[in-house]
């Protein structure tokens, strides 16, 4: 039985061109649709961060549910220790969302 090279065994198949078709021509749900503006995200962080708006408007609804919950609740029980902490920890987001180190939002569409 004589050794068929890979590139000789699957040229040209309908297989390939299948695939080929496939990957032209999807594009993710989640990635259709307008980019969120990096100002705005900015804007919402410097003012609204300790209840993590700009993670709402980004999309990252987990992360904004605890530092809302945290700077909230966790404020009034800790006489403003967690607010501390979320306040610190918005600093750190400004910081990246403005050197680019956020660059999507949750659905991996890009921050302009």
């Amino acid at each position: 039985m004589p050794l068929i090279h890979k590139k000789e065994k699957y040229k040209n198949t309908a297989l390939d061109e299948d695939l080929l078709k496939i990957f032209e021509e999807y594009t993710p749900p989640d990635v259709k649709g307008e980019s969120k503006s990096k100002v705005r995200s900015l804007v919402l962080a410097i003012f609204l961060g300790f209840v993590g708006a700009h993670n709402f408007y980004l999309g990252y609804t987990n992360k904004a549910m605890i530092q809302l919950i945290l700077s909230v609740i966790g404020g009034f029980m800790t006489n403003g220790i967690t607010t501390i902490i979320i306040e610190i920890w918005v600093i750190v987001e400004i910081i990246f969302i403005a050197k680019g180190r956020i660059n999507t939002d949750a659905d991996l569409r890009p921050i302009l």
